[in-house]
């Protein structure tokens, strides 16, 4: 399926049927909670559709669509995921939303002077923290790229507890059961408490949230509505920058 870049859109105006269409079921990534909190409630003030958000990591929610066969949306915080449920016939169109990098989190300040991967590894206070990469994209990411720099091993000698999302990586360092982890670069930027360090292994590619309409939809309208909303620069792109998500540049 060939992704098409998020264009300006010329949102529909409400009508009075709006409020008679049918809840949608959005699925998404647990990164974007956030942004997508605020999207979601201005939609719904806006078109008078309520929507009903299930927070996880990219592959747990699509082994949970897969299983139930039932909700309208599918916003994943990499497009392999959207890819994988395309082959699986689970989704009807794909489209790039924004864009995420990865790196080291830290606690506030950085007071183990953790710069590198190889810091982490040499040095044996650190308690590192890191997403499961079977129900988190950030988790698959991250052992993707450990694996290709021959880090892998050395770095889950040193891991303390894996986690189900990004954000209960961010939370074991912000509680102090953790000093370090993998994350995005957004992440850190919603918790006061942490720091983020950019990592030469990760800086050489980004990853795209990608959103896909799924074929089990009962409101297929509606969720096309939703997917304009998120790709308007005015309206889901502007939140999305607000809260430092990078945006995609069309003519790049």
């Amino acid at each position: 399926m060939v992704l098409s870049l998020p264009l300006v859109i010329l949102l529909p105006k409400k009508t009075e049927n709006n409020s008679s269409q049918g809840e949608l079921i959005l699925y998404c990534a647990a990164g974007l909670r956030l942004p997508i909190q605020k999207i979601v409630s201005e939609f719904q003030d806006e078109y008078g559709v309520r929507i009903n958000i299930q927070f996880g990591g990219s592959g747990s929610l699509l082994a949970n669509i897969e299983a139930v066969n039932r909700g309208d949306l599918y916003l994943a915080a990499d497009s392999s995921y959207t890819e994988i449920a395309d082959n699986k016939g689970l989704i009807n169109k794909s489209i790039p939303i924004c864009e995420l990098n990865a790196g080291l989190i830290v606690k506030k300040g950085n007071p183990l002077n953790l710069m590198t991967i190889e810091d982490c590894i040499n040095n044996d206070r650190v308690r590192l923290v890191l997403a499961n990469p079977e129900a988190a994209s950030i988790g698959k990411f991250t052992k993707e790229v450990l694996l290709q720099n021959q880090l892998w091993d050395r770095v889950t000698r040193i891991v303390t507890v894996t986690k189900p999302t990004v954000n209960d990586v961010a939370n074991t360092i912000k509680i102090d059961a953790a000093d370090a982890g993998i994350a995005w670069d957004v992440i850190s930027n919603q918790y006061e408490a942490l720091d983020f360090i950019e990592l030469e292994e990760f800086n050489k590619e980004s990853k795209t949230v990608t959103l896909g309409l799924l074929v089990s939809s009962m409101n297929k309208k509606t969720s096309k509505d939703f997917a304009d909303y998120m790709c308007s620069f005015d309206k889901g792109q502007k939140i999305l920058k607000e809260f430092g998500y990078k945006l995609i540049d069309k003519n790049g």
